[in-house]
Order: structure tokens, then sequence, then C-alpha cells
């Protein structure tokens, strides 16, 4: 899956990883991972919760996203109804 296409398959709710500006090093920029709640989702970027006492803002774009997790779309009780289901028809 491509970059642009993984930010495009963004929800809100879901878990995603940026790489971010972390100072200058020897070899130039360097970057660290950081990980933010998806809340507001186009199909070119996406604004990011990543926390904090003010809820630090952040942004996803094809440049810098690096994962997704998947938010959950169920509640536990009803996976363990599907899962039931499958195992005890």
């Amino acid at each position: 899956m491509t970059p642009t296409e993984l930010v495009a398959s963004i929800r809100p709710g879901d878990r995603v990883t940026i790489l971010v500006p972390a100072g200058r090093g020897l070899r130039g920029q360097e970057y660290a991972e950081r990980s933010g709640k998806a809340i507001i989702c186009s199909g070119t970027h996406a604004a990011l919760n990543m926390g904090g006492r003010f809820g630090t803002p952040g942004v996803a774009t094809p440049e810098n996203i690096i994962s997704v997790r998947r938010a959950r779309t169920q509640t536990r009780q009803e996976q363990a109804q599907e899962f039931l289901q499958k195992v005890c028809p």
C-alpha cells in the first residue's frame, strides 16, 4: 500500500504514526516517530491529536506517514458473540 493510499484510508479514531522533526544531528535533520489519534480526515491528509494536556496537534501526509492502526468498530461483547457464532453454529 502506497503512502497516498494509506493516508486516504485513515478514519476518525485510528492510531496513526508519523515522523516529526527531532533536531539537527551530525548528518543533518533527524526525525522521531510519534503517534496520535486521527480526528479529522480528508483524502490527502489527516489531523491528529498527539496527546498532552491540550491535545497537541499533528498532521499526517503521504510524506511523513509510517503506519496506521485501525480503531475498533465493534465492542468486546459484539466480538465475543460473533466469535461464538463461528465456533458453535
